[in-house]
């Protein structure tokens, strides 16, 4: 099961996906010029919001330049997006550390993961992501499972160990694995009305993480009272 990452290589690391595999250091002073107007003016604007004309003059450049280094508007958007998902940590560092403490590892876990989603690039894809995309038709969810399918598989990883191990009592690692994001994530709360994740002082998410985790070591314990000592401190 591939846990890599950088440069991005799309779903389950195979190089099979809707992101491009763009690498930015080969692309010339106008197609880096392009990628960065393109993604200033779709964080702002928006993918409907932005047309053309508007990014390549933004980046100095023509149409058909453009055009001649990402294909079409669609293409270039792809690229975007994809470049920010290259500079997301790798899938296998968020499982990274000793596995002989299986508290203390899916405590540390569930951190990374909830900083891989309030760090800077992860907020910038989900603008992108949120923002309207109707003339294209373009379908976000795709592009999401492409981006935490990999975190995903990796999160399985650690819970097949600890459940080999005898940790804990698991029929389906992935779906256990999903169950485990979700309660990450689901924290997460959004200010009202906004697209952006509200921010964390650090001891509350510490808290979040804490009970995120002992309410899924609880759930798969594999026997009566082995994580109490994490839910009743």
């Amino acid at each position: 099961m591939n846990t890599q990452r950088g440069p991005y290589c799309g779903i389950g690391g195979d190089g099979v996906g809707l992101l491009s595999k763009l690498d930015v250091k080969s692309l010339s002073p106008k197609g880096r010029a392009v990628l960065k107007s393109a993604r200033q003016l779709f964080e702002r604007q928006g993918y409907d919001g932005s047309p053309v004309r508007q990014i390549a003059a933004h980046a100095g450049c023509t149409k058909a330049t453009l055009y001649a280094i990402f294909g079409d508007k669609l293409g270039l958007f792809h690229s975007v997006v994809g470049t920010l998902a290259a500079k997301l940590p790798s899938p296998a560092s968020v499982i990274a550390g000793s596995s002989w403490r299986v508290d203390i590892r899916f405590c540390a876990i569930a951190w990374r993961l909830a900083r891989l989603e309030l760090g800077r690039d992860f907020q910038a894809i989900n603008r992108l992501l949120a923002l309207p995309m109707q003339q294209a038709e373009v379908d976000p969810f795709p592009i999401w499972r492409e981006i935490f399918d990999p975190y995903r598989a990796a999160v399985v990883v650690a819970i097949a160990d600890a459940k080999k191990r005898g940790y804990m009592r698991v029929d389906c690692p992935e779906l256990a694995a999903s169950q485990f994001m979700c309660l990450v994530r689901g924290g997460l709360s959004r200010r009202p009305g906004k697209k952006e994740l509200a921010p964390w002082i650090d001891s509350e998410l510490k808290k979040h993480i804490d009970s995120t985790t002992a309410f899924f070591l609880a759930a798969h314990s594999v026997r009566e009272g082995q994580w109490d000592h994490l839910l009743y401190p």
